[in-house]
């Protein structure tokens, strides 16, 4: 009898020791796929700067080629308009050479018309006096229609040169948007490698990731999409929210803690009033509902977590569970 219970130990030794070791194998796995994820998000990183900086130096070009396009369009149109008043000259000079040969015959006919009677010829006299007048008006309204179009033309390039001031002005804010950017990003990347520096806060995020839609269908909600580390800063107030979940209706959110306790659950229940006020746009139309993950819950925090109305989700060496009760009814912010 006492030889069975020995062989028994030693079996249960082996089984624990192998257990052991696959956790081991599970946490180094996953802390290899994490180290990865890290280098690829600091590789799209980079790509982005460089990207910003490729579409700065597009933006440069394609200002240089605006700027030179409109000055070569001031300087055309400035050369039609004196185009055009050149051939307003032309025509001017060609006028009143063919005025004057007119009234020098108009001259000759009242000549020979005042010999055969003065009468005539006095009609004929107020007659080239009235065409006269008539030609010096419109002398002086052509003259009039080239200083307004020459005017018109100073104008256009004057408004060309302001718009391409603005334009440079929008284009240099821009770069220093995405060169403030691009530090943003950089500084966001450095504090969430420090955040998920805990291999547990690791493993834990993981799994509630993978298993939120298989959890979330067992208590009738369709999950369509899911979000991790969504981060961002609502009225200067940062925030980080680990897992959000949607349906077609609702919004799960989940705070994922190694190790669940009360002062966490009810700061859980302040970010989530943040939750909603941050992601009105969401929201608007869907019930918001609260979760916490963990892997130790001492003092009973599990049991108060479910008093508050959120979904408790228990996290074990490779899966989750919901612990609430099977009647258990969420609590919507």
């Amino acid at each position: 009898m006492s030889e069975i219970d020995f062989d028994k130990l030693i079996a249960s030794i082996k089984e624990h020791t192998e257990q052991q070791k696959a956790t081991a194998r599970l946490l180094e796995k996953t802390f290899l796929e994490t180290d990865k994820r890290f280098e690829e998000t600091r590789q799209k990183r980079r790509e982005m700067s460089l990207e910003a900086d490729r579409r700065a130096a597009e933006s440069d070009k394609r200002f240089k080629e605006m700027s030179e396009r409109r000055k070569a369009e001031a300087a055309e149109r400035s050369k039609e308009a004196a185009r055009r008043a050149e051939e307003a000259d032309k025509r001017f000079k060609e006028m009143s050479e063919r005025r004057k040969a007119e009234a020098a015959e108009w001259s000759k006919e009242a000549d020979r018309r005042a010999e055969e009677a003065d009468k005539s010829f006095q009609e004929v006299s107020l007659e080239a006096d009235k065409r006269s007048k008539a030609m010096d008006k419109s002398f002086e309204e052509t003259r009039q229609e080239l200083r307004e179009m020459s005017l018109e033309a100073d104008k256009r390039s004057k408004e060309a040169d302001r718009r391409a001031e603005e334009a440079d002005k929008r284009f240099k804010k821009l770069k220093r948007v995405l060169r403030k950017s691009s530090l943003k990003t950089d500084r966001q990347m450095r504090k969430l490698e420090n955040e998920w520096s805990s291999p547990w806060s690791r493993l834990v995020d993981s799994l509630v990731a993978g298993d939120i839609v298989r959890l979330l269908k067992q208590r009738n909600m369709d999950i369509n999409r899911v979000y991790q580390d969504d981060r961002g800063t609502w009225k200067g107030q940062q925030y980080v929210f680990d897992v959000v979940a949607f349906t077609s209706t609702d919004v799960v959110v989940t705070e994922v803690k190694p190790k669940l306790q009360k002062k966490s659950v009810n700061d859980f229940l302040e970010k989530m009033k943040l939750f909603k006020l941050s992601h009105s746009d969401v929201v608007r139309d869907k019930n918001l509902y609260g979760a916490v993950a963990y892997i130790r819950a001492p003092n009973g925090v599990d049991v108060y977590a479910q008093r508050q109305g959120l979904f408790v989700i228990k996290a074990t060496r490779d899966s989750a569970r919901i612990t609430n009760e099977a009647g258990f009814t969420p609590k919507p912010f």
